[in-house]
């Protein structure tokens, strides 16, 4: 509800103090642009997958912090969402066939792709990881 009530930039900073409450992880997220001129689907779709990542971050990274960072262009919508964690091999995560591990990252690479976006993931064991959910605005006209 707060993604519609109060809007995409509200909605994540409500996820991250929920997040950062219950799981005592500083979560820090900075904003760049308009962030509520996006369409619905857009902001679902993106909502869900930060969400997707920070759990990622706690769960699987075993992070101490991580932080969002997201940017709306004239051109383009970037969100990054960086975790000092234990990284992983990012290499042979993103393959056709994701294992169960994976799978919240295809996941999320295939929601991008129906935005028109992409994916982009730095990562390797030992030193956290960065990943990027990038979506041309061009096409979202």
């Amino acid at each position: 509800p707060v993604l519609f009530d109060f809007g995409f930039k509200e909605a994540i900073k409500t996820l991250a103090r929920i997040l950062q409450s219950k799981h005592k992880i500083p979560i820090q997220a900075f904003f760049s642009g308009e962030m509520d001129d996006l369409d619905a689907e857009f902001k679902i779709i993106l909502y869900r997958n930060i969400k997707e990542l920070i759990h990622n971050a706690i769960k699987h990274a075993r992070a101490e912090k991580i932080t969002l960072r997201a940017e709306n262009s004239s051109s383009e919508f970037w969100i990054e969402c960086h975790d000092d964690g234990i990284g992983f091999d990012a290499k042979t995560c993103l393959h056709e066939s994701p294992s169960q591990e994976g799978f919240g990252l295809f996941d999320i690479r295939e929601k991008l792709s129906h935005l028109g976006g992409s994916l982009l993931i730095d990562a390797s064991p030992g030193q956290g990881t960065s990943v990027r959910m990038l979506v041309p605005l061009n096409l979202r006209n």
